[in-house]
């Protein structure tokens, strides 16, 4: 990655272990896909509804190759980690899908035993 992840969080506190599990995530979004140029997350607890259950908004924006993925996701406070596991996945297939598309036809990089 070209530039560093951003993570913010609005309407919440910082929370290091979340910080923490949104780098490790963009790190293997890195390590599946080497043309990613940035990545920002926003965590935003929008409104303090606590007989709902705190919901909560993710917005994960990745860029590679000068096209833009955005991915929003919103749950309950409790289910952060299942949603933030659940929208990293839904980048990383839509990278894939763009590599692949990107990818001219016939060309196969399945490795072939000599």
């Amino acid at each position: 990655m070209q530039l560093p992840v951003t993570v913010t969080f609005l309407g919440i506190s910082h929370s290091a272990w979340l910080e923490a599990d949104i780098r490790k995530r963009a790190a293997k979004l890195d390590a599946s896909c080497r043309d990613i140029i940035s990545c920002h997350v926003v965590v935003d607890l929008p409104h303090r509804h606590h007989e709902k259950g705190n919901p909560f908004s993710l917005r994960i924006t990745v860029t590679a190759r000068g096209e833009e993925i955005a991915v929003k996701r919103d749950g309950l406070r409790k289910e952060l980690r299942v949603v933030l596991r659940d929208a990293f996945d839904v980048v990383r297939r839509r990278l894939q899908d763009d590599g692949d598309k990107r990818r001219p036809q016939g060309v196969s990089y399945a490795l072939q035993e000599p």
